[in-house]
């Protein structure tokens, strides 16, 4: 008889046994493992869930579709987690995942003795899975309704304050009312994603994706206006309204344009999506009834999915105080703040040609990032879509949406193109742990290495290289026990970093594709829980994931030794693999994000 298990991590009153962990926190399995203690033996479930992931992805995307085409003429559909299918922002394919091994482990009789879930709902559907029987009918009737009501109240007053705020910093550093100055020339709005690292030391705008695309297009004829997408700025917002006004760019700020009634509308929304979608169809024959509820209560507080719903209030908002843009660029991973983005520029701004630059390492579980054909035709991606490489335009067209989809320039890695190559190893060999952007992930990794660290690997320096959307405060607030003494920062700089480094690890990070395509070695390193994110994975010669402390040392101990033709090898083999994923920038790539002015393409 199987025990479902969830919650506080406790001991069992079975002496001994087999258990398995169905959750996306290392933290709490490790915690898990601690409670039950030596005599339970953990089944690992990351290799399993990877096999169901890859025989459910594709239904998963029908499923949405399926739901798209009842909801999409909804604008408020379009900013669900549910029409985003992102599982890096929503555990519910993860969970699905879980309930499938779970459906396969018990047709071949080897459910193991104790389940652990991660979370109440996952342990609802596992029970009705498993036990159908004796599962519960509800997740707490109206009880829970109250709950999720006064939790919903909560986050519309503490959005309501923030709002407040953030239209009282514009007002005050506002010199009169918001207008757009005439102009002679085209404009080109281009929206993208402003960090703590978008700024100079002076304070002067640097775009960390389109990078140097501001001065081409104002050197092609256009006038160039940013709309920032805020992440992570811890300053206040009187702080950031006042860098983002002197920062030297032609910056738009949505509290100049947007109205009360936008923002009302916005938290209408909210209440409306605890109801989208309205059915609960089964996937792939599993019932999902209990974690499709819970994304419901999820998203109606999802800070995302209101910023989304106010971008497209925005949009309108521009349009009728004169802005007409020819040319609309967007960075693109299909999220919920660009569904509404695009929707709201093909009403907006119909001569616009908009362009969504994709130019990032994709990675097969990563299922948010292919265009449908139902989102085609509800009109919510951009009118085409700029891959920065070959490999990047063949993924997004797998699931067969029918967006025209073309090559365009790798602007973020432009510097693999430089003309000096990479030293040769450092003399001191040196381990560099790229962290993906999730901060549970990062946790994971080092937890992972902890181990590692104290084991013949060859190597005399660890570094870690973080990713800005966290700060190494909060990291180590995550980790929840003291920073491992063996591992520093290395240099902001991504090549330098590179240029210091024997061998670079990482789970999720695309610095393992670039550290690739430059020669140097590799070591993907599997995740302990949790789905996985490689962007290696179309690429098994170099991504085969190493998931043991054991496997990861014998890894980075023989690519610290590699022998000089061994090197060669591998610079050869990053030469293609550079090829196939990163367009260089030249004036023909250049044309698919810089068009003439003239006018919008047909």
């Amino acid at each position: 008889m199987t025990t479902l298990l969830a919650g506080k991590p406790r001991a069992l009153t079975a002496p001994a046994g087999d258990w398995v962990y169905l959750g996306p926190d290392a933290v709490g399995m490790l915690a898990w493992e601690r409670a039950l203690g030596p005599s339970w033996t953990r089944r690992d479930a990351a290799g399993p869930l990877e096999a169901e992931a890859d025989t459910l992805r594709r239904p998963y995307a029908d499923w949405v579709d399926a739901l798209s085409r009842i909801h999409g003429q909804d604008p408020d559909w379009w900013t669900t987690t549910v029409a985003e299918r992102n599982p890096l922002a929503s555990a519910f394919f993860f969970e699905a995942c879980c309930l499938s091994l779970l459906r396969r482990w018990e047709k071949s009789g080897r459910l193991p003795q104790a389940v652990v879930c991660g979370n109440g709902p996952l342990l609802a559907a596992a029970r009705a899975l498993l036990f159908p029987a004796s599962a519960a009918t509800g997740l707490g009737g109206r009880a829970d309704a109250a709950v999720q009501g006064a939790l919903l109240v909560a986050r519309a007053l503490q959005t309501a304050l923030a709002t407040a705020s953030a239209r009282l910093a514009c007002s005050l550093t506002r010199r009169g009312g918001p207008a757009f100055p005439p102009s002679s020339r085209p404009r080109a709005l281009v929206a993208t994603f402003v960090h703590p690292e978008s700024f100079d030391d002076e304070g002067r705008f640097s775009d960390r994706y389109f990078r140097s695309l501001h001065g081409k297009l104002e050197a092609a004829g256009y006038e160039v206006w940013v709309l920032p997408i805020l992440v992570g700025l811890e300053r206040s917002r009187l702080a950031t309204v006042r860098t983002l006004r002197a920062c030297g760019a032609r910056v738009i700020l949505p509290e100049d344009w947007l109205h009360w009634p936008d923002h009302l509308a916005a938290w209408r929304g909210s209440w409306r999506s605890l109801s989208l979608p309205r059915t609960a169809p089964p996937l792939d024959g599993l019932d999902v009834s209990s974690l499709l509820a819970a994304v419901r209560r999820r998203q109606a507080r999802s800070r995302e999915s209101l910023e989304a719903r106010l971008l497209h209030a925005l949009i309108p908002r521009l349009a009728a105080a004169g802005f007409k843009p020819a040319l609309v660029l967007s960075w693109f991973e299909n999220q919920r703040h660009e569904k509404a983005l695009a929707a709201a520029c093909r009403k907006a701004f119909p001569d616009a040609d908009h362009a969504g630059y994709y130019s990032m390492l994709p990675s097969p579980n990563n299922v948010a990032n292919l265009p449908t054909a139902a989102e085609r035709e509800a009109g919510v991606l951009p009118r085409r879509i700029v891959c920065c490489g070959r490999h990047q335009a063949s993924v997004l067209a797998s699931l067969g949406s029918g967006i025209p989809i073309e090559v365009g320039p790798a602007l973020r890695y432009e510097y693999l193109w430089e003309e000096a190559p990479l030293p040769p190893a450092p003399a001191v060999p040196t381990a560099l742990l790229a962290l993906h952007n999730r901060l549970d992930e990062a946790v994971e990794l080092v937890e992972t290495l902890r181990p590692v660290f104290d084991m013949d690997t060859g190597v005399r320096r660890w570094r870690v290289r973080l990713h800005p959307d966290y700060t190494r405060r909060e990291l180590e607030a995550a980790l929840g026990r003291p920073w491992p003494p063996a591992l520093e920062e290395g240099p902001k700089d991504l090549r330098s970093s590179l240029a210091e480094s024997s061998v670079v690890l990482s789970a999720s990070s695309g610095v393992l594709v670039e550290a690739a395509c430059l020669g140097r070695p590799v070591v993907v390193l599997a995740r302990l829980c949790g789905l996985g994110f490689n962007p290696l994975a179309y690429v098994p010669d170099l991504g085969a994931p190493r998931a043991s402390a054991a496997e990861i040392a014998a890894a980075v101990r023989a690519a610290v030794a590699l022998p000089p033709e061994g090197l060669a090898r591998l610079r050869d083999r990053g030469s293609a693999l550079k090829d196939e994923c990163f367009a260089p920038v030249s004036e023909r790539t250049l044309a698919a994000l810089v068009p003439p002015p003239a006018g919008p393409r047909p």
